[in-house]
């Protein structure tokens, strides 16, 4: 196994650190959905029909732009899921484990758990629960 120490690209690293920038992303985009809800409805009943289809327009690229990222984000949850099952978690018995293995399992764990809880429309289950 490859050395986890800072700076290098273990792909555990990798694996965690995609998921946890897709996460945030994903986060700021419901936002922004939510935001051009609430913008498109306060046009409703506006007079200003450029403006209304401006702000549907908007809705509807946001909208996009999150099912595109929800789609990513459980691909890559799934990605380090499995990865972690199938290649971290036998080797974390033997003597050349780096201490800060563990460490970065239990880190990755604690991100696909919080995906879990705040955020089910993802449709992320983790590969035990999956079956």
């Amino acid at each position: 196994m490859e050395s986890l120490k800072s700076g290098s690209s273990h792909p555990l690293e990798v694996k965690k650190g995609t998921l946890v920038r897709t996460l945030k992303d994903y986060e700021i985009y419901k936002i922004e959905v939510s935001e051009a809800q609430s913008r498109l409805e306060s046009l409703r009943d506006t007079e200003d029909r450029h403006e209304f289809r401006r702000a549907k327009e908007m809705l509807e690229e946001a909208s996009a732009v999150l099912e595109f990222t929800r789609k990513r984000l459980a691909g890559y949850a799934t990605d380090l899921d499995v990865y972690i099952r199938e290649s971290i978690i036998p080797l974390l018995g033997t003597p050349n484990v780096p201490p800060m293995c563990k460490a970065y399992v239990k880190e990755a764990r604690e991100h696909l758990d919080r995906l879990v809880t705040s955020h089910p429309e993802v449709e992320f289950k983790f590969a035990a629960e999956a079956s």
